[in-house]
This record gives C-alpha cells, sequence and structure tokens, in this order.
C-alpha cells in the first residue's frame, strides 16, 4: 500500500493544511495505525491519496460499510490495515495528491451549526474500528487511542446536542451506555458539560466569522456573563480570555483582536 498527504482548501480557495509533524518513510501496518489514531502526522483516514493492491481487496472482501454516513473513511483504511500480514506501507504525508475542499454548506460544515442525527453513525464507526483494530494487533496503546478517538466521538455527539437543545433520547441512552464501560459518572458529567461548552464556543465563532470586532467583543462579552460559561470547563486558550474580561473588560477583548 502508497499512502500521500492532502490538501485542505479553505473557503476562501487557499491552502490551509496544517501538519504537527512530516514523514516519509516505510512503516508497518501496525505503526501506521497508531499514526492513524493520534493524528500526529495530520489526518491519514482519507480512502483517497492511496494506492491499494486490487487483490488485497478482493481477497477480502473489503467493502465500505453503507451503514456509516460518517468516517466510513477511515473505517474503510482499518479493514485494509487489519487483513495485511506483513505489508509494508510506504508513508508519505508531505506529497500532496488529494485536495479536501472546505465548503461553507457541506455536512461537515452544517455540524457547526447544530446536531444533526445522521452523524450518530460516527460513533458506532469508532466503535467497530476500536474492535477490528484490537482483534488485529492486540497493542495496548492501539487499543488506549482507539477507545480516546471512540469516547471523544460521544462526547462531541452529547456536546452538539446539548448545545442546539436538541436530543434523540436512544442515540444519548446508546452512548452514555457505551460510555460507562470505560469512565465513572463524575468523569462522563465532566466531559460532556466541557464538549458542551466547547461547541457553543465553536457555534459562537462560526457565526461571527464576518461580523466586526466590535460586534465580537459585544457577543462574546454577553456569553462570559451569561450562566452557560463555566470557567473550569473552558479550554486553556479560552479560560485566558475569560480571565482578560473579567480584568479588563471589553478593552482587554478588543486589545485581542481576532485571537480568540
Amino acid at each position: 500500500m502508497v499512502m500521500c498527504g492532502h490538501s485542505n482548501i479553505g473557503i476562501s480557495g487557499a491552502d490551509v493544511t496544517e501538519y504537527p509533524a512530516k514523514v516519509n518513510e516505510v512503516i508497518s501496518a501496525k505503526k501506521y495505525a497508531r499514526y492513524l489514531l493520534d493524528f500526529s502526522y495530520g489526518y491519514l483516514g482519507y480512502v483517497w491519496a492511496k494506492v491499494y493492491r486490487r487483490t488485497l481487496l478482493e481477497h477480502n472482501s473489503i467493502i465500505f460499510n453503507e451503514s456509516l454516513n460518517f468516517c466510513e473513511d477511515q473505517h474503510f483504511v482499518v479493514q485494509c490495515l487489519c487483513v495485511s500480514q506483513d505489508i509494508k506501507i510506504c508513508l508519505d504525508n508531505t506529497l500532496s495528491v488529494y485536495k479536501y475542499f472546505i465548503r461553507k454548506n457541506s455536512v461537515m460544515s452544517s455540524l457547526k451549526k447544530g446536531y444533526n442525527p445522521k452523524f450518530f453513525p460516527d460513533f458506532e464507526a469508532y466503535k467497530q474500528i476500536a474492535e477490528l483494530l484490537h482483534e488485529r494487533f492486540h497493542d495496548p496503546l492501539i487499543d488506549n487511542l482507539a477507545l480516546n478517538n471512540l469516547c471523544g466521538s460521544g462526547y462531541r455527539i452529547l456536546g452538539m446536542m446539548a448545545a442546539c437543545k436538541f436530543t434523540c433520547p436512544e442515540q444519548k441512552e446508546y452512548i452514555l451506555e457505551e460510555l460507562q464501560k470505560f469512565e465513572d459518572k463524575k468523569q462522563i458529567e465532566k466531559k460532556c458539560h466541557r464538549s458542551h461548552i466547547n461547541t457553543l464556543l465553536c457555534m459562537m465563532r462560526d457565526n461571527l466569522t464576518n461580523a466586526c470586532k466590535e460586534e465580537k467583543v459585544k457577543v462574546i462579552s454577553q456569553w462570559m456573563r451569561s450562566s452557560e460559561c463555566q470557567f473550569r470547563y473552558l479550554s486553556q486558550r479560552w479560560k485566558v480570555v475569560y480571565i482578560i474580561y473579567k480584568v479588563f473588560g471589553k478593552r482587554g477583548l478588543l486589545l485581542l483582536g481576532d485571537r480568540f
């Protein structure tokens, strides 16, 4: 298998690709699985930008899981990794052969505006990915990374539900039951709150993309004073913004400009 890199093209048409680290080497399927799960080298779950041996797919009956609306690409790639024996993978994430265009009205972008029940299969995909990788590699690090991704997907969905005040009871109950297999009730409640607030902030920032500086400061200062803003659940970046606002008021937010 040969796996190359990709470019993220923003709404403005500019290349907005960010690679945490670059890699150009021949690696094992196990090492690729670790890279895939911890995102050290960017998102490597795209089906495109890769070359597959046809016999690998045909002999193992690898096809897309049509019940998955999200994360079906990474699920497909993981299937390929799990049937490979000692094959070597040529990975070069610096060679961009695939352009991913970020569109304002795409399905992924729509998630910034609220929860879409069709996003639920993302959680199921990560659950199946964790099971496939455990059965294939029995590697503690891979198991831990896969579990983190599974829980992250669950908290992301619960956060979106809470942020847009829309709840699908069956989906919520299923996710909570799965999360309780790995974490206690207090941890789940804390992480749900954090995900809820992070989702609210993402939605607010997206809605303010084209707003003037004064309008941004007005909206953010209002939110900082609301009961929804809980300091302990803010990310480090927003904790800094919160402290600056509490000390300097709106003037502090104006000085920050677009850095929040």
